[in-house]
């Protein structure tokens, strides 16, 4: 018997290598028969899932294994679902087997979903008579996370204890966020007035200086429309101030009295009085108290001589002035202007001037006066009163009549006179 096989190989057995169609044919001196048989090789399945995956910001992942082995293969995923293909949407570890006619083949994989940091560290804060805040941040994200503040700290709270901007940066494996807040220390305003009233003698203005603190800027606000620190007051009343910063407003008051005060009745006048004579000096200001310098603690006092007269005056709100008044003594009796009538200017030393004579203290000259016939100025003498040597310009004046007009005063009254005198040699 021989063989003959598709390959024309001629031994009675066959080793079949791969998937196909074998045919043989066998035959003898008698004849010849053929046969044909099909072979297929089939493979078991494998499969992977692969690394592990780990993944920022995603909400979903599709896992799509990678297979081999002989058709028709089918899936089974952990939840039984029987897709080629997984969408994850959670952490965990997802699990496919996959089956064919030789068996199965099975892996698993480990989804993580990872979320990039968010960090708030609120709204800017005004903290009014504290000394400390912690700051408590709203972190989200896949931990682990990392912490730094502005000052490198790592922890994830922090005490702020003065004023400024407060910076904390969050990162994990997926990225990095960082949020600012300005904290702002403060003390309220503060406000007292010291003393509560005051009592001002004569109307003189008042400087209002209040005691104040609190954080700066500070906003004044005076009932009289003022904004500045501090005010002069000038009129009696109440008065109030509002002061104000970033915390709150807080007010105070303060009353003024405006007092008057004694008025001056002489003021440092000066009086004459006639010798031996007496005056009634008058401190007016009835119901004050007085003390004289000389002694005396009444309103009126006799000034019997001359000097000067000090009076301190004192009213029941303790107000008060010191006035004066100079007291002099001076002769009242009328003073006497006689004229001569006529005089001989020719250089003997006996009547070669003229000029008014006066007598008394209360008698003084303003001007003297000589006119000629026709009304011509020929001489004028003041209060020195040398007197008329009988020459205009130097020049000898003839003989004759000339006009004389005086001016003077006696007593304090203005008086003038007139007349003629004769000029002789």
């Amino acid at each position: 018997m021989h063989f003959k096989w598709q390959d024309s190989s001629i031994t009675n057995t066959y080793n079949a290598l791969a998937t196909g169609l074998y045919y043989i044919r066998a035959y003898n001196e008698c004849g010849s028969v053929w046969d044909t048989v099909r072979i297929t090789f089939k493979t078991s399945p494998t499969v992977s899932l692969g690394n592990p995956v780990s993944l920022c910001d995603q909400a979903s992942y599709t896992l799509t294994p990678l297979v081999t082995g002989t058709p028709t293969l089918s899936y089974k995923w952990q939840d039984s679902s029987t897709a080629t293909s997984f969408t994850a949407t959670s952490n965990g570890i997802y699990y496919v087997r996959v089956n064919n006619a030789c068996g199965s083949a099975w892996d698993t994989v480990s989804v993580r979903f990872n979320f990039s940091p968010t960090v708030t560290l609120g709204a800017d804060k005004l903290l009014c008579d504290s000394s400390s805040h912690w700051i408590f941040p709203v972190v989200t994200g896949t931990a682990p996370l990392t912490y730094q503040w502005q000052n490198g700290a790592p922890t994830t709270n922090f005490l702020s204890n003065q004023s400024g901007n407060y910076i904390l940066g969050v990162s994990n494996a997926c990225g990095s966020k960082s949020d600012t807040v300005k904290i702002t220390f403060a003390e309220s305003p503060t406000l007292h007035f010291t003393p509560k009233t005051y009592k001002q003698c004569g109307f003189m203005p008042i400087t209002l200086n209040p005691i104040v603190s609190g954080t700066s800027p500070l906003g004044y606000s005076w009932n009289t429309g003022a904004v500045s620190p501090s005010i002069a007051a000038t009129t009696g009343g109440l008065y109030i101030l509002n002061l104000s910063n970033i915390c709150k407003t807080v007010s105070d008051t303060v009353q003024i009295q405006m007092i008057s005060i004694p008025g001056k009745i002489y003021d440092g006048a000066t009086i004459a009085i006639c010798q031996d004579s007496v005056l009634i000096l008058n401190a007016g200001n009835t119901g004050c108290t007085y003390v004289w310098n000389t002694h005396d603690t009444i309103q009126k006092i006799v000034a019997e001589k001359a000097g000067v007269y000090v009076v301190h005056i004192s009213n029941q709100h303790f107000c008060n002035i010191t006035d004066s008044v100079t007291v002099k003594t001076i002769d009242c009796n009328p003073g006497v202007l006689v004229m001569p009538n006529a005089f001989s200017p020719n250089g003997d030393g006996l009547n070669d001037r003229i000029a008014p004579i006066l007598v008394g203290d209360n008698v003084k000259l303003r001007t003297f006066r000589i006119f000629d016939r026709w009304g011509v100025q020929i001489f004028i003498d003041d209060e020195k009163n040398q007197g008329w040597d009988g020459k205009y310009n130097g020049v000898d004046q003839p003989l004759g009549t000339y006009i004389y007009v005086i001016d003077y005063i006696n007593l304090g009254v203005q008086k003038s006179i007139k007349g003629d005198i004769t000029l002789v040699r």
